[in-house]
């Protein structure tokens, strides 16, 4: 049970009244689970570490009547025969997994889920689960994703409102792909090899309801700057009020042009990080930054370990 330095179960304290609960990082046992799903009628959201099996969660899932998100559990393959009558409430709608799961405990229900967290390395049945999910409006990728499946899974996701994927397989192709077929994306959180201008045209082209845009860079030598690229962007995704931007690799893909555009096109951001630009030519696109009243821009240099934050003065 979870006890405090006392060694007090402060669980016991709890009201019933509590909608959502995160155990991750913490000590705690099966009976703390069912605890809380026993007295806290209200419980809508749990997320705990993928210590347990699913199959020693049904207790935890019979009282949880009216769960809505739950992260966590794991699945062993070896004990396929123990989970023949285990199922999912199907009150969830939001599933974060962070494992391989035999996709048929969620298939029954899989019209309701509206957001899926996937972080095991991504598998054939993956493929399956997703394109079951004919709601889905949040999706957050593995990080091992490369473009052909990135491009059979939007055809089928072309409602998302959300869409991450971290992962230095994608390349520009599989961004065409998103941009292309999953228009109606309002958040877009993507890692790409050697993003174009031409590229991010066709982002502001197609996505105009974009309003959180964060793009990690995985940029080879000699790739030219992305400055007309995030004037497009800006131009054309009028509702964009968070960006974030940055390389892993080698800097220079944003210069003092691209900066002053930023500066002159980006009136309606409220959040701005760059990062990694390593611009060497004057401070002249800094400065343009610098006039607008951003709730928060953070310019992050890290090959000279240097960062700047410029805050509204009117908050």
């Amino acid at each position: 049970m979870i006890n405090d330095e006392n060694g007090e179960n402060w669980l016991q304290e709890l009201s019933t009244g509590i909608e959502k609960l995160c155990f991750q990082g913490l000590k705690y046992d099966l009976k703390d689970l069912e605890f809380v799903a026993k007295n806290c009628k209200h419980l809508i959201s749990v997320k705990i570490d993928a210590k347990y099996d699913y199959i020693d969660l049904v207790g935890f899932f019979s009282y949880a009547v009216n769960l809505v998100e739950f992260a966590g559990g794991k699945f062993i393959n070896q004990h396929k025969d123990e989970y023949k009558s285990f199922m999912f409430p199907e009150s969830v709608k939001q599933l974060s997994i962070s494992c391989t799961i035999d996709a048929k405990f969620i298939l029954p229900f899989a019209h309701l889920i509206t957001k899926l967290y996937c972080s095991s390395v991504y598998k054939a049945s993956d493929f399956q689960l997703i394109k079951s999910c004919r709601n889905l409006k949040v999706l957050h990728l593995p990080n091992d994703i490369k473009d052909q499946e990135l491009q059979d899974i939007t055809i089928y996701c072309k409602n998302l409102r959300t869409l991450i994927v971290i992962s230095p397989k994608v390349s520009h192709n599989g961004v065409i792909h998103i941009a292309k077929h999953c228009v109606e994306l309002e958040c877009l959180h993507i890692g790409a090899i050697n993003m174009t201008n031409r590229v991010m045209r066709f982002i502001g082209k197609n996505m105009r309801k974009l309003k959180d845009f964060e793009l990690y860079l995985w940029q080879k030598k000699n790739v030219p700057a992305l400055d007309n690229g995030v004037r497009s962007l800006l131009i054309r995704c009028d509702k964009l009020e968070m960006l974030s931007i940055f390389s892993q690799l080698d800097g220079g893909w944003l210069t003092d042009k691209g900066l002053g555009f930023i500066g002159k096109y980006g009136c309606n951001l409220r959040y701005l990080f760059l990062g990694n630009i390593n611009v060497k030519e004057s401070d002249a696109g800094v400065m343009e930054l610098s006039k607008l009243g951003y709730r928060c821009v953070c310019l992050h240099d890290y090959n000279n370990k240097e960062a700047i934050n410029i805050y509204d003065r009117r908050i």
